[in-house]
C-alpha cells in the first residue's frame, strides 16, 4: 500500500509553516487565492535569481584574490643593509703578471677567457697550483684597500670587515660590513644622524700602477643588499670614482607580499628537491641564489660536468662546470642565452624584500697629507633618517567579507539567514524520515 499524495504534501506544508525564510507565506495563502499565490510565488523566484546572481559575484570577487597596496611610516625595526666593498681592480698586476703568465697583462689579450682557462686548466686535468697560489697572492687585501675608517666618529675595530665573494667573481675579494660574524656593529649604524660625517666614513686607495690592463673603470664599487641575502650586481651596486670624495644617502624600504594564491605568489622556502642540497637548510630563501642553483643544475646537466650537490658550489655559476676548457666552453654558451633555463626554473619571488636605494653626490677630495696617493677616495655612507616605508600588500576581499556578502544578499531578497537554510534542510530531513516511518508503519 502506497501512502497517499494529501498525507505526504500536507505534513510538508505543515513543516514549512513552522519555518521563517519566506516559503511559510506562500504554503499558508489559500488554494482559493490563485492570483495571490501567483504573485508571490513569481516575485520569490525572481528575488531568489537576482539574490543568486549576486552571490555567484560575490563568490568570484573573492576567488580573484585582489589585493591592495598600503603605505606606511614606521620608526620601528630599521633595516640595516649588509654593505661589501669591492675595487674594479680584482688583482695587484705586478703580483698576477710575473713570469711565467706575463701574458696576461697584454693588453690585446681577452683576460677572462685566458684567466678561466689557466684557472681550469688542461683539457683533461686541473689548474696547476703555481697559478692556482699565484691569483690567491695577487688579491687585493683589506690593507692594500682601506686607509681609515669610522662609524659615529670611532674607529672601526679589526673586526669590521669580512671577506666576501660577490655575485661576479670578476670583483675578486670584497669586504663585507655588517654581515655574519661583524653584524653587531649594525647598531651604531641604525639610527640617523646630525651630520653626514658622523655616519660610516671609508678612506679609500687603488693605485692605478696596479690596475689590469682590460680595467676600464677606475673606483670602487659598493653593494647595498639583505642581511643573509645574496648581492646582484645590476641591483644593489652603487660606484664611487676614483679620487673624489662621494656621499651616500641611504633611504631603506620594505615590501610585504602574500603568497599563493594571490597574484603576487611569493615564497620563503625552496622549490621541492632542492632539500637534498648539502648546507641549503642552513641558508635563508634567496631568489637570486634558487635562479643560480637552478641554472648550474641544468648547466651542469648540459654539458656533461660533474655533478656537485654542495650549495656553496650551486649558488654561484662560475663555480660550477671548471674542470677543463671544454666544460667552461660550453658552460658559457649555455649560460649566454639562459631564457629557456629560466623557464624550467620553480623560483618564486620572495616574500619580505627590503628595498636600499641610494643617493650618491661627489666632489673633489682634498689630500690632507703632503705625500699622499692621488688615487685616495672618501666615500660617506649615512642613512636619511630614523624611519623606514613600509609597502604591505594586503587582500582586498577576505573570506569572512565574503561570508557577510552572501548573507546579506540572501537576508535583503528573501529574507533567508544560513539559519535558515540549516531550517530548510531540517524540515527535509523531518520529512523523508516521516516518508519512512509512514512506509514501514504500512
Amino acid at each position: 500500500m502506497q501512502l497517499s499524495v494529501v498525507g505526504r504534501w500536507s505534513y510538508l506544508k505543515q513543516l514549512i509553516a513552522e519555518t521563517s525564510g519566506g516559503l511559510d507565506r506562500i504554503v499558508l495563502i489559500r488554494g482559493s487565492q490563485k492570483f495571490r499565490l501567483s504573485l508571490w510565488c513569481s516575485v520569490y523566484v525572481a528575488l531568489t535569481a537576482f539574490m543568486i546572481n549576486l552571490c555567484l559575484d560575490a563568490v568570484k570577487a573573492y576567488c580573484a584574490f585582489p589585493t591592495v597596496i598600503s603605505i606606511d611610516i614606521s620608526e620601528d625595526n630599521l633595516s640595516v643593509p649588509s654593505i661589501a666593498l669591492c675595487s674594479f681592480n680584482p688583482f695587484k698586476r705586478r703580483k698576477l703578471c710575473e713570469e711565467p703568465f706575463a701574458s696576461l697583462c697584454d693588453p690585446d689579450l681577452d683576460f677572462v677567457s685566458a684567466f678561466s682557462e689557466l684557472l681550469a686548466g688542461s683539457d683533461t686535468g686541473n689548474a696547476s697550483a703555481e697559478f692556482i697560489e699565484r691569483y690567491k697572492q695577487a688579491f687585493i687585501n683589506l690593507r692594500d684597500l682601506v686607509v681609515s675608517c669610522s662609524l659615529r666618529g670611532v674607529s672601526c675595530g679589526s673586526g669590521f670587515f669580512a671577506p666576501t665573494i660577490v655575485e661576479l667573481s670578476r670583483f675578486g675579494q670584497c669586504f663585507c660590513m655588517f654581515c655574519e660574524g661583524n653584524r653587531k656593529y649594525a647598531e651604531a649604524f641604525r639610527y640617523r644622524t646630525q651630520t653626514p660625517e658622523e655616519g660610516l666614513v671609508l678612506e679609500l686607495n687603488s693605485s692605478t700602477r696596479e690596475y689590469l690592463p682590460h680595467i676600464k673603470d677606475l673606483g670602487f664599487v659598493f653593494f647595498f643588499y639583505t642581511y643573509r641575502k645574496s648581492a646582484m650586481v645590476t641591483r644593489d651596486s652603487v660606484h664611487a670614482s676614483l679620487g673624489e670624495s662621494t656621499y651616500m644617502r641611504l633611504e631603506t624600504t620594505e615590501m610585504k607580499l602574500l603568497p599563493a594564491p594571490y597574484p603576487s605568489q611569493c615564497g620563503s622556502d625552496w622549490p621541492p628537491g632542492y632539500e637534498t642540497i648539502a648546507g641549503i637548510d642552513e641558508e635563508q630563501y634567496s631568489f637570486s641564489r634558487c635562479m643560480a642553483i637552478c641554472l648550474s643544475q641544468q648547466a651542469m646537466r648540459e654539458c656533461n660536468c660533474e655533478i656537485t650537490n654542495e650549495f656553496s658550489q650551486l649558488s654561484v655559476i662560475e663555480n660550477v662546470c671548471t674542470r677543463s676548457r671544454a666544460e667552461l666552453k660550453c658552460r658559457n654558451k649555455a649560460l649566454s642565452s639562459p631564457k629557456r633555463f629560466r623557464a624550467n626554473c620553480e623560483c618564486s619571488d620572495e616574500c619580505r624584500v627590503n628595498i636600499y636605494r641610494v643617493q650618491t653626490s661627489s666632489g673633489g677630495f682634498r689630500k690632507t697629507r703632503r705625500r699622499a696617493s692621488p688615487d685616495r677616495t672618501r666615500v660617506t655612507i649615512y642613512q636619511s633618517g630614523s624611519e623606514n616605508t613600509l609597502i604591505r600588500e594586503r587582500a582586498k576581499y577576505r573570506f569572512s567579507e565574503m561570508i557577510a556578502a552572501l548573507g546579506s544578499n540572501m537576508n535583503t531578497f528573501i529574507g533567508l539567514s544560513f539559519l535558515a537554510i540549516y531550517e530548510v534542510f531540517d524540515v527535509l530531513a523531518a520529512w523523508f524520515s516521516f516518508l519512512a516511518e509512514r512506509t514501514r508503519s504500512l
